[in-house]
């Protein structure tokens, strides 16, 4: 198990385990791990991979990359979310940017607000879309074809390569 406890990095943190809990504030988050919890400040990017991922009200971002099986976010990201899992839920999640997902569903909780464009799998079930506030909507048929090659696709399989290296 790992735990930033009010850590304060002047660059990039790693972390990986089982469980990971990230509280602090740093430029770069990297972290992998069974079950995540971030409840941290990250003045860039956040790169994560795991099986239950939560982004706590207190989080925030500029851009988010995630693979995961659940992934729940409640704080604000300023910039952009690329997610693929099997259950994405945005509770009371304030985004200023797109939001990229490839899912097998999508569950909108609370006041939550998309100010860009929610592109996602046509396949994906959605709970509360309609309830939502989202600049836009596109739906996409084949995630294989149409994110192959995409930012967040070539930064997960970075993240991957990297989590596979380290254990």
């Amino acid at each position: 198990n790992v735990t930033t406890n009010q850590a304060s990095v002047d660059g990039i943190l790693f972390a990986a385990g089982n469980k990971i809990r990230s509280h602090g504030v740093q430029n770069y988050l990297f972290t992998a791990g069974n079950d995540i919890s971030i409840d941290s400040s990250t003045n860039n990017d956040i790169f994560v991979a795991g099986n239950l991922i939560d982004f706590s009200k207190n989080a925030s971002a500029r851009d988010v990359y995630g693979a995961g099986n659940v992934i729940t976010v409640r704080g604000e990201i300023d910039g952009s979310v690329n997610f693929t899992g099997s259950k994405i839920v945005f509770d009371n999640a304030k985004i200023r940017q797109d939001v990229n997902l490839a899912v097998g569903s999508i569950e909108f909780k609370g006041d939550s607000k998309i100010y860009g464009t929610l592109n996602y799998n046509s396949s994906a079930i959605t709970t509360n879309l309609d309830q939502s506030k989202i600049a836009g909507i596109k739906t996409y048929i084949d995630p294989t074809i149409e994110l192959a090659d995409s930012p967040a696709i070539i930064a997960l399989k970075a993240l991957r390569n990297l989590c596979v290296s380290i254990v």
